[in-house]
């Protein structure tokens, strides 16, 4: 609740800038206050990388996505580090198929991941907007990382399962990786 102090207080700060002219202020002529410099943003599409894959089997039906991009977050706490590889470098440039693989992993470079097989989190939509296939909590997918180098990595699905999340069906994954290493 407002006190009649503070009103009396607002009303008293009204009239000191009306007898001082503040009311004729013309703020259309004012000069803007200095701020940060407006960022052009420039939306480029991400090419066709056709050497760069992720070839997928579910079942019935067969994707090969168009890129893959393959990236190893370090963290210097008690966090895991993070493998991740994605059909898309972003959201903006996303095409279908599209596909994410996300591990936790120990590994504090790519180099040594080659030869490991790693549990995976998988995520694949066929197209935009059907259902989405993904592994379940608890249920990884095996993930053999199967060489890598200062470009590439290759990786081979091993084992595992995904869910349709629109019927439930769940298959086997098949399917292998040639990533591009950021």
């Amino acid at each position: 609740m407002i006190s009649n102090s503070l009103i009396k207080q607002a009303i008293l700060c009204g009239c000191l800038m009306i007898i001082s002219g503040c009311d004729k202020f013309d703020f259309s002529k004012s000069t803007p206050a200095p701020g940060p410099t407006p960022i052009k943003v420039q939306t480029v599409q991400t090419p066709s990388l056709p050497e760069f894959r992720i070839d997928l089997n579910l079942g019935k039906s067969q994707a090969t996505t168009q890129s893959c991009f393959c990236t190893l977050y370090t963290f210097h706490s008690d966090r895991p580090n993070i493998f991740r590889a994605k059909s898309y470098q972003d959201s903006e440039s996303e095409t279908f198929p599209s596909a994410m693989i996300n591990s936790q992993v120990t590994a504090d470079s790519l180099d040594a991941l080659s030869g490991q097989t790693i549990s995976a989190d998988v995520y694949v939509m066929l197209d935009p907007k059907g259902p989405a296939w993904h592994s379940l909590p608890g249920e990884p997918v095996s993930l053999k990382i199967l060489s890598t180098d200062e470009k590439k990595v290759r990786g081979e699905f091993v084992g595992g399962n995904l869910v349709n999340s629109a019927t439930g069906e769940r298959v086997n994954l098949v399917g292998n990786f040639i990533g591009l290493s950021k």
